[in-house]
């Protein structure tokens, strides 16, 4: 089973090395958007499909899809409702072109840093799984950063059955591990944990690796904010890395896009950048892919109206130093 995973692993990278090399990488959002900033034929037959009203414009749509598919808040992606399930076989098709399915793999061989996104235990191993088939693959980085967070587990998910035990198919551990005797109870500590537990190869074992954390926030009206994608870049940010630095984003499948696009927003232009991931599952929920759509959507126009403020703020400077 490993080696077989490893050779479908090596065949999917020389078929996206081939590609890279008649095409140039574009960004995930790319299969959204076109460049005139219009909804892509894929998106546009989506909206159609689930008859979502817009007026094609990208605030139409994102007005439109976050009444439409945006999950409630305070529920976590896990706890969705399946919906339009009796149209599973239309929409994946869909959802295929939209880059949300396949693995997304690099273009390049040598990174400064592969950095992993936080999330739970499930979509961790997936992530940690896909790493170490690129490191097997070939594929180098000069230091490991995992993008952690001080929030606590969730142990309807994350219980003591999960964590001590191999629950990734893709993944190996340890055969001399034993279970800690106080569990993990931070999000930080289950990755930490989880690392521990995982054989690694050998070579990859003596990289730089560094888990930064991102601190609960108490908001102004005094509710505790969870840290997510941006404030754990952000905090890896403050340690202050190598400006111009390649940088290599892990998640996995329907989320490389969302997060390429919030590192986009926060990481500076001077980096480098790239995320790729691990294929969906086979199960996954109808109403994730459109709740991550609908999120990568939102975030792009955020990213947008930034550099449109960074621009004018530039061009006033230019004007007074004139």
């Amino acid at each position: 089973m490993k080696m077989a995973t490893s050779l479908h692993f090596r065949l999917l990278l020389i078929i996206s090395l081939f590609t890279c090399i008649q095409n140039a990488w574009c960004t995930p959002i790319r299969l959204l958007l076109d460049e005139c900033n219009r909804p892509t034929p894929a998106l546009e037959e989506l909206l159609n499909v689930l008859s979502v009203e817009h007026d094609g414009t990208l605030d139409s749509i994102i007005d439109a899809t976050q009444k439409a598919w945006l999950r409630p808040p305070g529920v976590n992606r896990w706890e969705m409702k399946e919906r339009f399930y009796e149209k599973r076989f239309v929409l994946l098709p869909l959802f295929t072109q939209l880059g949300l399915v396949h693995s997304i793999l690099p273009t390049r061989g040598h990174y400064t840093y592969a950095l992993v996104h936080s999330n739970v235990i499930r979509s961790f191993r997936r992530r940690l799984a896909f790493l170490t088939h690129m490191w097997s693959s070939g594929i180098r980085f000069g230091a490991l950063i995992f993008l952690c967070s001080a929030e606590p587990i969730y142990p309807e998910i994350e219980h003591a059955g999960v964590l001590f035990n191999n629950t990734c198919q893709e993944l190996s551990f340890k055969s001399n591990w034993c279970p800690p005797e106080k569990p993990p109870i931070t999000q930080k500590e289950m990755m930490e944990m989880v690392f521990e537990q995982t054989e690694l190869p050998q070579d990859m074992q003596h990289l730089p690796i560094f888990f930064m954390e991102a601190p609960m926030r108490t908001l102004k009206n005094g509710t505790i904010a969870r840290p997510n994608t941006a404030t754990t870049i952000q905090e890896w940010l403050a340690a202050n890395p190598y400006p111009g630095s390649s940088c290599l984003f892990i998640s996995d499948q329907p989320y490389v896009g969302y997060q390429d696009i919030v590192a986009r927003t926060c990481v500076p232009e001077t980096f480098n950048m790239e995320t790729v991931g691990m294929r969906a599952e086979p199960g996954e929920k109808i109403a994730i892919f459109l709740d991550t759509i609908t999120r990568t959507l939102y975030q792009e126009r955020k990213r947008r109206r930034m550099l449109e403020q960074q621009s004018i703020t530039s061009a006033i400077r230019a004007e007074k130093s004139d």
